[in-house]
């Protein structure tokens, strides 16, 4: 990352910045990316002052509890396994109530699935899980 990106990434966020009109207003950085996010984490914050990631992905072992403990100051979005969808209402349940407690504590977290909802989830379940998400998030 250091040797290929960031030299690219810092200059598409400083020619942003550049650009700026309004500069009373904090410009917040955004990374999009897959897989296992975490190593990268620190490497963005210190190179580009990222303040926002996502999706976070389940499969790829990206738990936002932990993240969310680790790095405090980061915004998520993601961190819903959308394998467990597809699993029944208990397994949606359980790994809901293990999220929203601590993400809600803690704040900076919007939780989504990440990329998307896959074809083999029942419509019923995908409702089920946005009304526990509404419930979970009140």
């Amino acid at each position: 990352m250091r040797k290929f990106l960031l030299t690219y990434y810092q200059q598409v966020i400083g020619n942003v910045c550049s650009r700026q009109i309004d500069r009373s207003r904090r410009l917040y950085v955004q990374i999009d990316t897959d897989g296992d996010c975490r190593p990268a984490i620190p490497v963005y914050q210190e190179a580009i002052g990222m303040d926002v990631m996502s999706p976070f992905e389940v499969a790829s072992g990206c738990d936002v509890v932990e993240i969310g403990r680790r790095y405090p100051e980061l915004v998520m979005r993601g961190g819903i396994d959308k394998r467990i969808l597809a699993s029944g209402r208990k397994a949606i349940d359980e790994h809901l109530e293990h999220i929203f407690p601590a993400m809600r504590k803690r704040g900076g977290c919007i939780p989504s699935c990440d990329h998307g909802v896959p074809a083999e989830v029942p419509y019923q379940d995908y409702l089920y899980y946005r009304e526990r998400c509404v419930e979970l998030g009140e």
